[in-house]
């Protein structure tokens, strides 16, 4: 924010200007890593008046703890008699340090890396159809992915680049007025990697068998394809984005095949673009 408004100001040769430039420069704590003495937005403590919280932990209101809520939103969904149920009921009522405040003990929230600065690329640049990141640019997750209880789920956003790919498929409902009719929905059979502003990279195995199967539908943005993480909308994340995709859309590799050997069966040159 004070980067912002130094630009919208670098200008004037006003007191502000040359204010804020020394107040950055004195931030700066890493050169190298491009870090930054920042406040932490969740550092209003709430008085412990139920239990005093771990090393490391302070006592934050729920809102301002995801970790806590990404518990609860688990606890919500998990079966009534199971352990996992038993033991998030009993975390989550551990976890309470001030219950008039709604309050729980809160890990620190560690921030995401930054991209290096030789990542940062002109939006027209990025724009074009061949444009790829280099390496050690692409693949950074957008939050922490923090502790998950009983396995290894993601966060929504941490892996922004995942891709669903699917095709259409027709459903049979019954008959009105002597018609059938049919209900048509998206059938999701593999996942892809977005590696620009216009090309998913997949398997070219994702194709199927047959006309009906070809990949027809790409989704970008989804976390969840059975369900877990819908039941709760928080807005932190943008929408899912699906495309309608055209056969002339979708590039095989020319040497794709399937191998039959003796014992089973080897795919070779198993990759895709789709546009």
């Amino acid at each position: 924010e004070k980067q912002d408004k130094m630009i919208r100001i670098r200008y004037s040769n006003s007191a502000e200007f040359g204010n804020l430039r020394r107040e950055l420069k004195d931030a700066v704590c890493n050169k190298n890593e491009q870090g930054v003495c920042c406040p932490n937005p969740t550092s209003e403590n709430i008085d412990e008046t139920e239990r005093t919280c771990i090393a490391n932990h302070t006592c934050q209101k729920i809102a301002k703890c995801p970790i806590f809520k990404e518990k609860h939103n688990k606890f919500k969904i998990a079966q009534p008699q199971s352990a996992e149920y038993k033991n998030l009921k009993q975390e989550l009522k551990d976890g309470i340090c001030n219950k008039k405040e709604r309050a729980v003990c809160c890990p620190p929230i560690k921030s995401s890396p930054s991209p290096p600065q030789f990542c940062q690329s002109s939006e027209r640049e990025k724009s074009k159809p061949d444009y790829l990141p280099r390496l050690g640019c692409c693949g950074i997750p957008l939050i922490h992915s923090g502790s998950i209880v009983g396995g290894s789920d993601t966060r929504p956003g941490e892996f922004p680049f995942a891709a669903l790919l699917g095709f259409v498929i027709k459903e049979y409902v019954g008959t009105s007025n002597g018609r059938e009719i049919y209900n048509y929905k998206t059938q999701w059979s593999c996942g892809g990697t977005l590696i620009n502003q216009w090309y998913v990279l997949a398997a070219a195995h994702c194709q199927g068998n047959s006309e009906e199967t070809t990949i027809s539908k790409v989704r970008l943005g989804e976390w969840s394809v059975v369900g877990y993480g819908k039941e709760e909308k928080t807005g932190e994340h943008p929408a899912e984005q699906d495309f309608d995709i055209a056969k002339d859309d979708i590039t095989v590799h020319e040497d794709f095949e399937k191998v039959l050997g003796r014992k089973f069966t080897n795919i070779v040159n198993d990759i895709t673009l789709v546009k």
